[in-house]
């Protein structure tokens, strides 16, 4: 009796410390309700911090000029976008200029190396002139034929998108500096050495080129099939100015055996040149 007794207060005790029953709602067929469990929210994965890229604005000092190549192609909307609202073109012309000298300038060397040191320091002058001049040449003709079908484009605004273009070809080129450096060195044959630069030049002035399109339907947002098709003949324009150019200002490698020249005499095009190199490398 006194075991019931006390098991009866325990009870009696927790009876009394528990809240009230609560009628629970039954749902409209008479079920019971069903019980939502709510998740547990849970914790983002931490991400690793951002790698902090120093680009062209940022940038100061002589180094800022190395960094407009990277900048225009690493993040070229923001590059496109600051040409479409004129933002500081000065500054960026300058940039691009200089940077596309070097470049080309250390290419020539390359170039000119396979014949002799008068002739490395003679390209390394040349090849940034044959880019630029045949930029200055052509600049007028995509400006005014722009204006012609209703451009609002500025000349400062064609400069800097054609100077961007040629920045681009000329980071490449350099890029490909190295390979063609290793092919001098284990593949001692002039006619090869030729078609294998004309080559490279040919494949990194098409990707400038393309940048330049890129560059063209980002700023002028009306009209893109009609600047589109100016914009093809334009191209094919500058590539007949560029070849003949530098068929103009040859030698840039010097023929083994002859004497050194700075500029030889005009005979035929570049097209029957590169067609006999083929030929001659052939055995044809």
């Amino acid at each position: 009796m006194a075991s019931d007794t006390k098991s009866d207060n325990i009870l009696g005790s927790f009876t009394a410390e528990a809240s009230p029953p609560v009628a629970m709602p039954l749902a409209r067929n008479g079920a019971p309700p069903a019980i939502v469990m709510t998740p547990e929210p849970v914790a983002k994965p931490i991400e690793p911090p951002a790698e902090i890229v120093t680009t062209w604005r940022e940038l100061r000092g002589p180094w800022r000029v190395f960094a407009m190549s990277e900048w225009i192609m690493r993040d070229r909307a923001s590059f496109f976008e600051e040409v479409r609202t004129r933002c500081d073109l000065t500054h960026k012309l300058r940039s691009m200029i200089t940077s596309s000298i070097i470049y080309l300038a250390l290419y020539g060397i390359i170039m000119g190396v396979s014949n002799s040191w008068q002739q490395a320091v003679v390209s390394a002058i040349k090849l940034p002139a044959l880019f630029l001049v045949t930029l200055l040449i052509c600049l007028p003709t995509l400006y005014f034929f722009n204006l012609l079908y209703g451009s609002q484009l500025t000349f400062a605004q064609a400069a800097a998108l054609m100077m961007a273009a040629v920045t681009v070809t000329a980071a490449l080129t350099l890029a490909f500096a190295s390979i063609t450096l290793f092919f001098w060195l284990t593949v001692p044959d002039y006619e090869f050495f030729v078609l294998l630069n004309v080559g490279v030049l040919a494949i990194t002035a098409w990707w400038g080129l393309s940048f330049l399109r890129q560059g063209m339907r980002y700023v002028q947002q009306g009209g893109q099939a009609r600047m589109g098709r100016i914009l093809a003949a334009w191209i094919a324009i500058y590539a007949f100015v560029g070849t003949q150019m530098g068929w103009a200002l040859r030698p840039f490698f010097g023929a083994p055996g002859a004497p050194f020249e700075i500029i030889r005499h005009m005979q035929g095009t570049f097209y029957t040149g590169v067609f006999y190199l083929i030929r001659k490398l052939l055995g044809f």
